[in-house]
């Protein structure tokens, strides 16, 4: 299977054709179906709020926004910043030693 001249011109970096732009909307729109049960549900925000938001900021996301190469990435602006407002309903529940590296005889990778 070749890649098309859509992916051609993606893979070497330039701008992405008419073509291009269809499959990405085409894929976006299935994903947000296929995620849309669960993309704002308690139990996944719970997990972002309690430990990923206490490391970053709305001022970290717009700064790593600003440096992106290409300006149409920031697109998601609006939507990925909304995590912010929603982790105020869950606030934060530091558990004591919960960042503390845990070590041990046996090498283990926890995910």
């Amino acid at each position: 299977m070749g890649a098309g001249p859509s992916c051609l011109a993606l893979s070497a970096g330039s701008r992405p054709g008419k073509g291009a732009r269809a499959v990405y909307a085409a894929v976006g729109g299935e994903a947000r179906r296929a995620y849309a049960g669960i993309v704002f549900a308690p139990d996944p925000m719970v997990i972002a709020c309690q430990e990923q938001l206490p490391f970053n900021s709305l001022e970290g996301f717009a700064a790593y926004n600003a440096r992106l190469r290409r300006p149409r990435q920031t697109l998601s602006d609006k939507a990925d910043s909304s995590i912010y407002g929603m982790c105020e309903l869950l606030p934060p529940a530091p558990r004591p030693e919960f960042l503390t590296p845990v070590s041990g005889d046996i090498p283990t990778m926890v995910v």
